[in-house]
């Protein structure tokens, strides 16, 4: 409906009352704003920041998946070694399928989070896994 209201220097009314309609001007100045609101968030979801830098949905994956097959490899002993970060003891029995499979979950959430269907599964941990 609005989308004619501007043409050269003259505003054409919508409702064609008359060419300078303020209730037309009015919900035109809105429905941009509310476009550009729109599309702020989508730029948001698309290229998220990690420590202030921007990354596509793809890439903070690649980033994440990366990162989580060098972690997986000392993953037990870090996590061990932190214990005053966590509610541990330096004798806790922590199998590795556990962490792996918090790992995965934790990478396949944030895909879902921006819309992404990861489908990361813990065998691809491992370095020669098909993914």
């Amino acid at each position: 409906m609005y989308e004619n209201i501007f043409k050269g220097d003259k505003m054409n009314c919508a409702c064609n009352r008359y060419q300078t309609c303020t209730e037309c001007r009015n919900a035109y100045k809105e429905t941009v704003k509310r476009e550009r609101q729109i599309l702020d968030v989508i730029k948001e979801l698309e290229r998220p920041k990690v420590l202030g830098i921007e990354f596509t949905t793809g890439e903070l994956l690649d980033l994440l998946y990366k990162d989580a097959e060098e972690y997986i490899k000392g993953s037990k002993v870090s996590i061990l070694r932190n214990t005053h970060m966590n509610e541990l003891t330096p004798k806790t029995n922590i199998p590795q399928e556990i962490i792996d499979a918090v790992v995965v979950d934790f990478i396949n959430f944030v895909g879902g989070k921006r819309g992404c269907d990861v489908g990361m599964y813990t065998k691809y941990l491992r370095k020669g896994v098909k993914k």
